[in-house]
């Protein structure tokens, strides 16, 4: 390949990447400076060149903004790929996430920044505090994740083992060991977990399985099976009926709420709900609930702001909590 085509293509490059991290809306480079910039990483370049190598970056949809600041004129980029307050919001995120380790959390942050220019970057990294908070041990949730996207994608079973922890912190398998072999559907992030969606062939139903619980996760070759029945299965309707993923009879719940807590209501039923109007004080709604203490709980901790109406059923379970507490108590 001719060299000066070779030595063209690298000086776009170079320049590109130049002005990305050294440029932004608060900072531009005039040409000489961009010269001199390319000149230090062994790159020479004239006026003339530099004037073309600007314009091919724009045709190939680079945002270069040309702006006069008295009588310098100078370049910049303009839109980026992401914006400052966009990037904020990725590294909160990522610092938030307890399924990621402190080391993953640090790397994916710094690979953050670099979206960035050099300025921006660390005004975003003098911003980011990474926490004491609870973080994963392991980085083998991160690969799972994809892995189970992957096993989404091309149609294909997943094998698994799965474990719940013991009092002495161990890990213990579940199903006497035995690898767990589903159908994977969906993935839901909830409570700061994912969740796997599959499909359990040996039950002929939907089960949902916690992915940090995994280990010694594969793609398997064999073809997904469970489709008709999780077209049929309404996942806004299952996500909003679950509390924090925890198994329990689905049962169609009325309740009365005290007016304020309509904020609470919605926020955790979403603004579907169907309201009606009591009297001035309090209203009634119903909706679909996966009946588990987790719900049980949370009801109890609103306290007399909700009272639940009907079914007697769950309003049984909610006494029999009442007295074991009273009993303990």
């Amino acid at each position: 390949m001719n060299d000066y085509i070779v030595d063209s293509r690298a000086r776009v490059i170079l320049l590109a990447k130049l002005l990305y991290e050294k440029t932004d809306e608060s900072r531009g480079l005039t040409a000489d400076q961009i010269i001199e910039e390319l000149q230090k990483q062994g790159m020479k370049s004239e006026r003339k060149t530099l004037y073309k190598d600007i314009e091919c970056l724009i045709q190939l949809g680079h945002d270069i903004v040309r702006y006069r600041r008295g009588k310098e004129v100078l370049y910049h980029i303009g839109a980026r790929q992401f914006e400052i307050a966009e990037l904020r919001i990725l590294i909160d995120s990522v610092q938030a996430s307890h399924f990621l380790t402190a080391g993953k959390t640090k790397k994916l942050i710094k690979k953050l920044e670099r979206v960035a220019s050099v300025s921006d970057a660390k005004n975003l990294e003098n911003n980011v505090y990474i926490s004491g908070q609870r973080k994963a041990a392991n980085e083998s949730i991160y690969y799972s994740v994809n892995d189970l996207h992957t096993a989404i994608v091309n149609d294909c079973k997943v094998s698994f083992q799965y474990f719940q922890w013991d009092v002495n912190k161990k890990a213990k398998l579940r199903h006497d060991g035995k690898a767990y072999e589903v159908s994977p559907w969906a993935m839901l992030f909830d409570h700061e977990n994912y969740y796997l969606v599959a499909y359990d062939s040996d039950v002929g139903q939907m089960k949902h399985y916690r992915v940090d619980k995994m280990k010694n996760l594969s793609v398997l070759e064999e073809q997904r099976s469970g489709k008709e029945v999780f077209d049929q299965y309404d996942m806004s309707t299952f996500t909003q009926s679950i509390f924090g993923m925890f198994n329990g009879q689905v049962e169609h719940v009325r309740l009365r709420v005290r007016n304020d807590l309509a904020g609470v209501m919605i926020d955790r039923f979403g603004k579907e709900i169907e309201i009606s109007d009591e009297h001035n004080e309090t209203f009634i709604f119903e909706t679909d609930v996966r009946v588990s203490d987790q719900f049980l709980g949370w009801v109890i901790a609103i306290g007399d702001g909700v009272e639940i109406l009907s079914p007697e059923s769950v309003r049984n379970q909610l006494r029999a909590i009442g007295n074991r507490l009273k009993k303990q108590y």
